[in-house]
């Protein structure tokens, strides 16, 4: 088992909050979509903790 740490946006947690509304009719058909559900539905779940844009350097890799 692992935990990781992603950074994702306002916007990107409302479309996965819009995803779920339909999960009920989520027919996922290989492990890959059920480990994507899987992760989708943890980010959507776990506490969220508010970062400053610039606290970390990762923006520069994704600038470059």
């Amino acid at each position: 088992m692992n935990t990781v740490t992603i950074r994702i946006g306002d916007d990107d947690l409302k479309v996965i909050d819009r995803i779920f509304e339909n999960e009920s009719a989520f027919d996922p058909r290989t492990q890959e979509d059920r480990v994507l559900i899987e992760v989708m539905k943890q980010v959507q779940n776990n506490p969220k903790v508010y970062i400053e844009e610039y606290d970390i350097d990762i923006d520069k890799k994704w600038t470059n």
